[in-house]
This record gives C-alpha cells, structure tokens and sequence, in this order.
C-alpha cells in the first residue's frame, strides 16, 4: 500500500479523490504529518492506513520530534511502466503485456534507514 494517487498525490491530503495538482506543487505534495483539526491520528486511519508505505518510510508526526532523526530516512522513487491492466486481464488474472512499478530506495546505512523502518 503506496498511499498516493496514480498522480503521485498523498492520500493523506486528499484522501476521497486524485489531485493532479497538488502532485504538481512540490511544496505541498510532501509537506504534511498525518496530523489534522479534530482527528487522532494515531488510532484514527481516515486519512492514511498505519500501513502505509510513506507512513513506514518517513513517519512524521508518528514520532515526536526529537526522535525524528534524519539518518533514519531512505529516499525512495517508483517508476511505473508498461500499460495500464485491462478490465479483461483484471476479470482473468492475467496480463498480457509486462506492466509494474520499478522501484529504487537508497540509503546511507541499512540499520539506520530500512531495518529502523521495518523494526518501527
């Protein structure tokens, strides 16, 4: 669970449908903390599940902000490619073309970025 939009929008922001240009504003599109008015986020998964990739790999206001260190962060990038899956590949299972997401994460040291992220 990726927890952004085909447009590369976090849920988190604009949980009931894609943005295209809120991905459009690098200032926004990964300015937020899971936090919002009235909301409890930490037993509240309305705006973006526990289980999100980006609430794994950068927890924000998961943790208080002393605890929140840098060397602990991987920077991450998917690539999707080949075409959309049908209706018809989605009703069988199957694709007929290779489609998918690359993805690449890079980090400094692997207890400080991934195992912190999967221990966490």
């Amino acid at each position: 669970m990726v927890c952004r939009w085909k447009s590369g929008a976090p849920i988190d922001l604009t949980p009931l449908q894609d943005d295209p240009v809120l991905d459009a504003d690098p200032t926004r599109n990964n300015n937020f903390t899971y936090e919002h008015p009235g909301f409890n986020f930490t037993s509240d998964q309305t705006y973006c599940p526990f289980a999100a990739h980006t609430r794994k790999a950068f927890p924000r206001a998961d943790f208080p902000a002393p605890e929140i260190i840098v060397q602990n962060h991987i920077i991450r990038s998917g690539l999707p490619y080949g075409p959309e899956v049908t209706d018809a590949e989605a009703a069988s299972g199957t694709t007929s073309t290779e489609c998918g997401l690359a993805f690449v994460a890079h980090q400094d040291d692997i207890n400080n970025g991934m195992f912190f992220i999967q221990s966490n």
